[in-house]
């Protein structure tokens, strides 16, 4: 049934996680999914502020599907299961926009408005991180957000986008279950054909972090703003050099 397929796909995450937190070092590897509905796992429902927030998407931890590899980012992690994020917010949040990575280079860049608990990654020192939706076989259309931290000195362009690459060959490796979506689900779940990225022919069947991240701009070097500091990730072209500064 839907619970045990949940269950069981946040078991796989969770071992994922663990796994590439270890393999690369990353600091901590967080999962979120939609909330305000019933809870699959306990049949519980989220408790809603008010009314207007109920009917907003909102996003939650999963924390039987987090890992905390760096015990300095436990104080993060639990800052995060206190608080919720809204479609849009964050790298999380806009990663549900999307089914390509979302990426930002430092997350404590972000305005509270557009990330709420950005005060708290401020506070710990965290830099760059990546979000990337996905699905998994047991549970159909259910959506998970994996938020992964990377080490705090994993600064250049060109250190980030190898331990991406890295990162993406792990989880392919790793994955049973998990899959990233297409444009046709992205459609069908009544995105807007802007949140959309070009390459429509490619199917990803398994879970991965398909990206080249953006080149950066000499205006985006100093990420004056969100717009600038977030980058929604194209997929890997075969072939083509990491497009990315190797000073940046």
């Amino acid at each position: 049934n839907h619970t045990a397929g949940h269950v069981a796909a946040l078991r796989e995450i969770a071992d994922i996680l663990r796994a590439i937190c270890h393999a690369h070092n990353l600091p901590l590897a967080q999962t979120w999914t939609p909330i305000g509905r019933t809870d699959v796992t306990t049949g519980d429902y989220h408790t809603m502020k008010d009314a207007a927030m109920a009917k907003r998407t909102l996003l939650g931890i999963q924390e039987s599907a987090c890992y905390v590899n760096d015990g300095m980012m436990e104080g993060f992690h639990q800052s995060c299961l206190k608080c919720y994020l809204e479609k849009g917010q964050g790298i999380v949040g806009k990663a549900l926009q999307s089914n390509y990575p979302v990426f930002s280079r430092d997350v404590k860049l972000f305005s509270i408005k557009d990330f709420p608990i950005v005060h708290h990654a401020r506070r710990f020192g965290l830099n760059a991180a990546v979000a990337i939706r996905i699905r998994s076989t047991h549970t159909g259309n259910y959506d998970y957000i994996l938020e992964l931290f990377l080490p705090v000195n994993c600064r250049t362009g060109i250190e980030q986008q190898r331990l991406l690459d890295s990162l993406s060959t792990t989880m392919q490796h790793l994955s049973r279950s998990l899959r990233t979506i297409n444009d046709s689900e992205l459609l069908d779940d009544g995105c807007a054909l802007g949140n959309l990225q070009a390459n429509k022919e490619k199917v990803y069947s398994s879970v991965g972090i398909p990206c080249k991240l953006p080149r950066p701009t000499k205006d985006n070097d100093q990420y004056l703003n969100d717009e600038k500091n977030v980058q929604i990730a194209g997929p890997i072209k075969e072939h083509t050099e990491a497009h990315i500064d190797p000073e940046q």
